[in-house]
């Protein structure tokens, strides 16, 4: 097989689903996660820009993967997770809270907001309340569960993609989830991880124009060696990432390990990620992390 970004890697992700010429295909994804009545689904989307520039010297800035207005007026952010990190429902909610506030400027009414969602990919496991990989949230009244009026505002999903392959592993058969429009995105999701997954949709695409589209994008992204170079080194910065959590785990912060942390530190600065995702990363200060990014100035 000709090689293919691994599509849970948020650099390929976003080249596949956050350009205008792939809407439709985002379009469909989307639809698949909201599962709304058929007058309520989305039909268009406008891309919008994914930095959020800190406001003040206090504020933190943002960098979303993939932020798109619906023709139903709603902001929709999808993000992938592929290192698990404890706080990712207060980044969710950070998220959320950053989308939301965009929106209006000082002196304008509020009434002018409009709801946002935040689309969590996440490939580790977080929710363990159930096994369930799709969950969704609003704010609701904590005794009989109606939801707060004029909060359709919020809305959060979380996709666990470590138990939706568990649920292939235990039964649930290709076919099952090919019928149904998201369980058939997150088998693509995977392709390029499971060769069964991949045969068996590329199957579809002489019937499915949605899937054929997918796979041509996807092999054209692949292709080009700029994208392979960025995509390696994201996929490098996201493995040495992860690498260093596991240290965490097992050892700590043990001592010997210093100089390994500097480099990884520089190597996920070089990727763009903010002071703060770095050092919750490392374990390194956040001055020691100012230290790495003033040597790295100095040298370009």
């Amino acid at each position: 097989m000709e090689r293919r970004m691994d599509l849970l890697v948020d650099f390929a992700f976003k080249r596949l689903f956050g350009q205008p010429q792939s809407s439709d295909l985002l379009i469909d994804f989307l639809n698949a996660v909201l599962q709304r009545p058929v007058n309520r689904r989305i039909v268009e989307v406008q891309f919008a820009n994914t930095e959020f520039a800190s406001k003040d010297s206090t504020d933190k800035s943002i960098r979303l993967d993939v932020l798109v207005r619906t023709d139903q007026n709603e902001w929709v952010d999808v993000e992938v997770q592929v290192a698990p990190q404890k706080a990712i429902v207060k980044r969710t909610l950070l998220y959320w809270a950053r989308m939301y506030d965009e929106q209006v400027q000082r002196g304008q009414d509020y009434a002018i907001l409009k709801p946002a969602i935040v689309i969590q990919i996440l490939d580790f496991v977080h929710i363990t309340s159930t096994e369930r990989f799709h969950t969704s949230y609003h704010v609701v009244e904590d005794q009989d569960g109606f939801r707060l009026p004029d909060m359709d505002i919020l809305e959060l999903h979380f996709i666990e993609m470590t138990k939706f392959h568990r649920l292939m592993e235990n039964g649930h058969t290709i076919n099952q989830a090919l019928h149904d429009p998201l369980q058939k995105w997150l088998l693509f999701l995977l392709a390029q991880r499971d060769a069964t997954f991949r045969k068996e949709l590329e199957a579809t695409r002489v019937s499915d124009s949605t899937m054929e589209k997918a796979f041509n994008l996807w092999e054209e992204i692949s292709k080009d060696p700029e994208n392979w170079a960025v995509y390696v080194n994201r996929d490098m910065a996201i493995r040495d990432l992860n690498q260093i959590k596991r240290e965490g785990r097992e050892e700590g912060k043990a001592e010997g390990k210093q100089e390994e942390r500097v480099t990884i530190a520089s190597n996920l600065l070089k990727m763009g990620l903010s002071l703060q995702d770095v050092a919750n990363a490392t374990g390194l200060s956040k001055e020691q992390i100012e230290d790495v990014q003033q040597r790295l100035d100095v040298t370009k």
